[in-house]
């Protein structure tokens, strides 16, 4: 029997017993379906945030250390592990090597008295005076001293990070230079503080009112210090502050301005805002106030900061710095990372009782091919009697097995083209109508939500229907060849 007779009585069949036919696929379109959806969803979810992710500024921060025993993992930190103090200048020149690195700096802090406006106090002797009142027990006069703190001087922290960390975090709502402030110039959050605010301190109504004024300030607390090349166990860290002894007022220009009036969704936000910056240079300057014998150039630091120009180069430049015996930490690769794992467990959990679903199918198309057997034995009989083998009887009822499991699979992924499409259309219609979500979704860089269908994914579901419809057909096919036309046509 030729191969175009045996598709011909397939086809035929199938045409004739279509309600069956359709009710076969049915299963196997469901299994392919929730595959496939299973697939779609999850993997569009885990793009968008992933996507979202990848807007925040402090995932193109990477943070790196030397370390004794030499690792280059956070996995790899132990208890014994113990950080190395390391130059200013050693730090810099690691950073400056790496073309993709926009902005770096040392971890550090440090305090500072801005003067309110009309007024011209000394902070810093002020606040000594009225920490020695107040141990000698002079109780009125240590509280009238800081009331003139409070009236006249303002205390806000400075966090020294990459210039660009800053701004990319604040970029919707800064005003003025974009340009790393110098010696002698100052970026400053706009309030910093709901109760206290420091607009008003210095006299301004609107961000734009503080850029180019000049301020006077004071260094409060000099920054942490520790020796270069010293061991640093940071359970229990050497490093030393203190406040700082005497008022030496100094003038700055306020250069940026970022409005923390407004709420930011930058994950980052949760630690710059509120602080103030000065360039690296300040905090040199404030050590030296602190103490005038310190050798500046041996200072050293334990963490420094490099913030990248884009979140694709990300894992080359952390390689970089690695091959140089850093540690690195990068919470962009920690956070992708854990969310493609997190999806990837998600997927399988679900993609098993999507199999299920599909083995199922496959004995429901067993009971299919067996009953058609039984209803078929008189065809089976005049087609053995004309003369076709076991072999073409095999394959009639094999390949209707194979077919039923191509329709179950152009089934279900129509199925999902049109699952998909519903879900797409709904977020885009629903969600991106509404502008406030919509504004909240475009700083996340989220524009739209459209799912797609893995071409591998299409592969392999359309390879597992195949396959397990023709495995499920074997038996019935086999018994349907051995059947001997002359007992079937007698009974018949």
């Amino acid at each position: 029997m030729s191969l175009d007779t045996i598709i011909k009585i397939v086809f035929n069949q199938l045409r004739k017993k279509w309600g069956r036919t359709l009710l076969s696929a049915l299963g196997i379109m469901i299994g392919v379906w929730a595959i496939l959806s299973t697939v779609s969803l999850s993997q569009g979810l885990s793009d968008k945030v992933i996507v979202a992710v990848n807007s925040q500024s402090l995932v193109r921060l990477v943070q790196f250390y030397k370390t004794t025993p030499q690792i280059k993992s956070f996995e790899d930190l132990t208890v014994d592990t113990q950080f190395i103090s390391e130059r200013y200048s050693s730090l810099k020149n690691t950073a400056e090597s790496i073309p993709e690195v926009t902005s770096y700096n040392p971890s550090d802090t440090m305090s500072i008295y801005l003067h309110h406006e009309g007024f011209s106090p000394k902070c810093v002797d002020s606040n000594v005076e009225q920490i020695i009142l107040a141990e000698s027990g002079e109780e009125d006069k240590a509280n009238e001293q800081q009331a003139i703190l409070d009236d006249q001087c303002y205390s806000i922290g400075t966090l020294l990070q990459p210039f660009d960390l800053f701004l990319a975090n604040n970029s919707s709502n800064w005003y003025g230079s974009q340009k790393e402030p110098q010696a002698g110039e100052i970026a400053l959050c706009y309030q910093c503080d709901a109760e206290n605010p420091l607009n008003e301190a210095l006299g301004a109504d609107i961000p734009e009112d503080l850029i180019g004024k000049t301020v006077t300030l004071e260094y409060s607390a000099a920054p942490t210090s520790t020796e270069a090349g010293n061991e640093v166990d940071l359970t229990n860290a050497a490093v030393s502050t203190s406040n700082i002894k005497q008022s030496v007022p100094r003038e700055y220009t306020i250069t940026g301005v970022y409005d923390d009036r407004q709420e930011s969704l930058d994950l980052a936000s949760t630690f710059l805002n509120s602080f103030a910056y000065l360039n690296y240079s300040e905090y040199v300057k404030a050590l030296e106030q602190n103490d005038d014998t310190i050798n500046t150039g041996n200072v050293g630091y334990i963490e420094f900061n490099a913030f990248i120009d884009s979140f694709e180069d990300l894992d080359e430049v952390v390689e970089t710095i690695r091959d140089k015996d850093f540690l690195v930490i990068s919470v962009g690769q920690i956070l992708t990372s854990s969310i493609k794992t997190a999806f990837l467990v998600l997927t399988i959990a679900l993609g098993i009782f999507a199999a299920i679903a599909l083995i199922a199918a496959v004995f429901g198309i067993i009971n299919v091919m067996t009953i058609s057997v039984l209803e078929r034995q008189k065809e089976i009989g005049i087609l053995k009697s004309l003369g076709s083998s076991n072999g073409d009887i095999f394959w009639i009822f094999l390949l209707e097995s194979m077919i039923l499991g191509f329709l179950g699979w152009i089934f279900g992924v129509l199925l999902t083209w049109g699952t998909n499409a519903g879900i797409s259309g709904i977020f885009n219609t629903f969600l991106l109508n509404n502008s406030e979500i919509k504004d909240n979704l475009a700083t996340l860089n989220i524009t739209d939500f459209n799912l797609v269908i893995p071409w591998y994914i299409l592969a392999l579901t359309l390879a597992l229907a195949v396959i397990f419809t023709t495995l499920s057909g074997l038996v019935p096919s086999w018994n349907a060849a051995k059947q001997n036309p002359t007992e079937v046509l007698r009974s018949e």
